[in-house]
């Protein structure tokens, strides 16, 4: 998959274009959304610079705003089944 990776904190040059970064896999209790849609939000910015008492794991994949369709679930989960149209809410966090 694609993706815009911070490898590490700090201004816009920390962004990183990955063309064939590895495909998530699906784990207990969680869904892989092929993403149709995407937008950046200040919340990509904050973690991008990252924010002092918020650790942020790294590498992080941006884009919090999403819409896509369920491409797999992992073992547990009941709904969304693979095939529905989804949204993100950006709360909840990604990649």
């Amino acid at each position: 998959m694609r993706a815009i990776v911070i490898h590490r904190h700090g201004g816009p040059d920390v962004l990183t274009f990955e063309p064939d970064w590895p495909d998530p896999v699906a784990g207990p209790g969680e869904v892989v959304v092929q993403v149709k849609a995407c937008a950046l939000n200040f919340l990509d910015i904050f973690t991008r610079q990252g924010m002092p008492g918020e650790p942020t794991p790294l590498p992080h994949i941006t884009g919090g705003d999403i819409a896509g369709v369920v491409a797999a679930v992992g073992p547990g989960v009941a709904t969304p089944a693979p095939g529905a149209r989804v949204v993100l809410n950006p709360s909840w966090g990604c990649g």
